[in-house]
């Protein structure tokens, strides 16, 4: 296993613990067990709740882009011009495109909606993307047609990895660490 695999695997350990010991202080409080010191001594791992946070240079980021075909493209380019998920993007509708005001707003996901500003290179890109398309269509979609679905974006970006030779591989997650980075370098 790698340091961050086992890393990995700590932080869960530590979730799973944490659990297990809220359990238990109830059977204490309820009277159903007498005695805590048994899990009371139990200490968690330290310093591995912390996974080390991955972006790419602005050179792997255009190597990315370069060996991906080009449906996919498309979705990895509107991820590093918004820091928007995946399953964000691939239900952008073009209606959620303003030109006027260069943003893209973002529906809510994980989090509350959201405008995301556009710089004018991504304003660019987001206007020829929504080129000829009405409001209702979806702005990206798979090179036959169809919507993008949950995880059908995971075999294309692991073989771009691999043809970009970007070591270790990413997920379409480390895409909006990468647009943060990106964002941060340039003030």
């Amino acid at each position: 296993q790698t340091e961050e695999q086992k890393r990995a695997r700590r932080a869960s350990a530590n979730r799973v613990l944490t659990i297990l010991k809220a359990m238990l202080n109830k059977a204490l409080e309820d009277d159903l067990v007498t005695d805590g010191t048994a899990w009371e001594n139990v200490k968690p791992f330290e310093r591995v709740d912390a996974p080390k946070v991955q972006f790419l240079t602005e050179a792997e980021s255009m190597r990315l882009i370069n060996v991906c075909g080009p449906d996919f493209r498309a979705l990895v380019r509107a991820a590093l011009f918004t820091g928007a998920r995946f399953g964000e993007l691939s239900a952008l509708m073009v209606a959620d495109v303003n030109p006027d005001t260069a943003t893209v707003f973002i529906h809510p996901s994980k989090g509350e909606a959201r405008h995301v500003p556009l710089s004018p290179a991504g304003l660019d890109y987001f206007k020829t993307a929504i080129a000829g398309k009405t409001g209702e269509t979806l702005v990206f979609t798979k090179a036959n047609g169809e919507a993008w679905g949950k995880n059908h974006h995971a075999r294309a970006l692991e073989a771009a990895c691999e043809k970009a030779k970007i070591v270790p591989g990413i997920g379409f997650h480390e895409l909006r660490h990468t647009y943060a980075s990106l964002l941060a370098q340039a003030g």
